[in-house]
C-alpha cells in the first residue's frame, strides 16, 4: 500500500513540475512587461527574434500595478483618481504569429495588483510568419477608487519578429 501512495504521490509530483508554465521574477520593483534583455522600444515590449523551423521558448516577466491615475470627470469638472488596481486578466493577444501561444504561470492569466507574473511565447514559427508581429495583449482590469468600482480594458503592446532561416553558402 505504502508503495502504491509513494508511487500514486511520484506520478503527480511529476505531472506538476512538467505544468509549470514559468517563474516570476519576484525581484521586479518597476512595474511593466519585460521581455528577455529587458528591451522596450517606445512602449512596446520587444521579445527576442523567432526563426522558421527552430522552436521558440521566451519568457517575459511582468510586474502589474498595485495603483495608478486615472482622469475623469466629476460634476463637469476633469479631475485626476488615484485607484488601487484591484485585478488584472490578460484575455486575448492579438496578432500573435499562427504558429506561437502563450501561457502564464497564473490560471487564466489572472492577478492581482502588485503581483508578479510571467508570459511563456512557445511555438515553431512557419514561412507564413515571418514579419514583425505587434501582438496587443488586452487586459481587463477591475479598480477601486473613491466612486466605486470600475472596469476597464486596457491594451499592452509587445513585438515578436520571425526571421527567415538563415542558410550559410560554401564556396
Amino acid at each position: 500500500m505504502k508503495r502504491i501512495l509513494l508511487s500514486i504521490f511520484t506520478f503527480i509530483s511529476m505531472l506538476s513540475a512538467q505544468a509549470q508554465t514559468c517563474t516570476p521574477d519576484l525581484t521586479l520593483t518597476k512595474t511593466g512587461i519585460f521581455p528577455p534583455g529587458a528591451t522596450n522600444w517606445d512602449s512596446v515590449a520587444v521579445m527576442p527574434i523567432a526563426t522558421v523551423g527552430m522552436m521558440y521558448d521566451e519568457v517575459a516577466q511582468m510586474l502589474a500595478p498595485a495603483d495608478t491615475v486615472i482622469d475623469t470627470i466629476i460634476g463637469g469638472s476633469p479631475i485626476k483618481i488615484t485607484v488601487t488596481i484591484d485585478s488584472l486578466w490578460l484575455f486575448d493577444f492579438v496578432g500573435l504569429p499562427s504558429s506561437m501561444s502563450v501561457a502564464c504561470n497564473t490560471l487564466d492569466c489572472f492577478m492581482e495588483g502588485g503581483d508578479h507574473a510571467c508570459l511563456r511565447f512557445m511555438g515553431t514559427p512557419t514561412t507564413s510568419d515571418v514579419g514583425n508581429h505587434i501582438v496587443r495583449v488586452r487586459a481587463a482590469g477591475v479598480v477601486s477608487s473613491p466612486i466605486g468600482q470600475l472596469r476597464d480594458t486596457i491594451n499592452f503592446l509587445m513585438s515578436v519578429e520571425v526571421q527567415a532561416t538563415q542558410s550559410v553558402d560554401e564556396n
